[in-house]
């Protein structure tokens, strides 16, 4: 196969050098030793082969050929959405925020208000930028209530944030003058209802340090406000039981994970391991929670998701919610995914067109909900044995799964592109 190359190499007018120093480098490389298992062995000739075909020019005339192709017959609508960034801002659009009493405001578009928010948010239309200054330094980080979706009809939002900075005795006059303003902009004059990820214990705890919850007597009473605690765990205890599922769990328990079958599901949860680890519990919380505040919205309530600093059970809730009361984020388009390849050699990336098909609305609430709304991915899903590591994505998937198992005509995506997805 070397020689195929070296053949390939001088008939491409590709400079690969000497062969014996390919065949070298093979050696060097940890190949020639007689201790290894032949398995391990031929991996890691794969491996080096591999790093050798990468460096082959022919990829990079292979890339811009395909370009060529997929210029030539693909419609340009299709290519523009290939080449623009998926936006936050159409999907703002789409729902039409702007003929009810919601405004796009520009306030964090440097990042002023809050470093972990988009630059592009949406608030109450009766707030000025003064209002919402003032409202960012009453929530932790200065996560203020924002506006993620909104009811077509009723007009009910749902809005995300982090818990308020109210501590035991404090009054947030500015944060109780936000809430207001997204209880008022809903047709139904329902109350609007916080659902605070958290259980209670955790955001009493989080009282006595300055933080906490809201305080509904403050607010206006059961007739302006209501507030629930979902009794969803932190990421410690997600990672504990993550970890306890797979030190417990057999081949066959794992090989189920990527069926589609609910008997698949089914007898997982009789296992001992599966039962002890609790994470179909946590899976059950987050999906009861998401449930909860979906029949919210469909009743005509405004909605208000936060945990703690709001950037994980927050966004949980929050993405699952939309999927389930929006088809939109269930859909599925025609579009052309990019990547890049890099070229070693030149240390110079070329656009690779590849899967013809990306599932848009699922990938803008990610983006909207995760990527956007400031999920820490680095910390959540670095090292293994960090402190800050946690399977709240993974944890959001799975959520996800189980409603395609539950609903699969409901959905524009099956469980195996979850299972690549992950």
């Amino acid at each position: 196969f070397l020689n195929g190359l070296q053949d390939a190499s001088t008939e491409n007018d590709f400079d690969f050098g000497d062969n014996n120093l390919i065949t070298s480098d093979l050696y060097d490389n940890g190949l020639d030793t007689s201790g290894l298992l032949p398995l391990l062995w031929c991996h890691r000739v794969q491996d080096c082969i591999m790093w050798l075909i990468k460096e082959d020019l022919t990829w990079l005339r292979w890339t811009k050929y395909w370009k060529l192709t997929c210029e030539k017959h693909l419609d340009k609508a299709v290519l523009k959405k290939v080449r623009d960034p998926i936006n936050i801002d159409e999907d703002y659009q789409r729902l039409h925020v702007l003929e009810a009493q919601w405004s796009m405001s520009d306030v964090n578009i440097s990042y002023d208000l809050c470093s972990t928010y988009p630059q592009t948010l949406v608030f109450p239309a009766c707030l000025d930028r003064d209002d919402l200054l003032a409202g960012a330094t009453q929530r932790s980080r200065g996560r203020i209530p924002a506006l993620v979706w909104l009811h077509p009809q009723s007009y009910a939002p749902l809005c995300r944030c982090s818990q308020p900075v109210v501590g035991l005795t404090n009054m947030p006059e500015h944060d109780k003058k936000v809430c207001i303003a997204i209880k008022n902009s809903s047709n139904s004059g329902l109350p609007i209802r916080i659902a605070d990820a958290r259980p209670r214990i955790n955001a009493q705890a989080n009282a006595m340090q300055g933080k906490g919850y809201e305080n509904i007597s403050f607010l206006g009473g059961p007739s302006v406000a209501s507030l629930s605690f979902l009794d969803i765990d932190n990421i410690h205890v997600m990672r504990n039981s993550i970890t306890k599922l797979r030190e417990n769990s057999t081949g066959a328990s794992t090989n189920n994970l990527s069926e589609s079958t609910p008997t698949a599901t089914s007898s997982m949860v009789g296992s001992d391991s599966i039962i002890s680890s609790k994470w179909l519990y946590h899976v059950s919380n987050v999906l009861r929670g998401s449930i909860s505040c979906a029949e919210s919205l469909l009743i005509g309530h405004p909605v208000v998701i936060h945990c703690s600093d709001g950037w994980d059970r927050t966004a949980q809730l929050s993405a699952l919610t939309q999927l389930l009361v929006d088809p939109y984020y269930r859909t599925i388009e025609g579009i052309v995914f990019v990547s890049y390849v890099y070229h070693f050699r030149t240390q110079s990336s070329t656009v690779l067109y590849g899967f013809f098909f990306g599932i848009v609305g699922f990938f803008l609430l990610i983006n909207k909900e995760w990527c956007s709304f400031g999920h820490k991915f680095e910390d959540r899903l670095g090292d293994s044995t960090g402190k800050e590591t946690s399977p709240v994505f993974l944890q959001f998937l799975d959520c996800v799964y189980q409603l395609c198992v539950q609903f699969p005509t409901d959905f524009a995506f099956s469980t195996q592109f979850l299972a690549i997805f992950s």
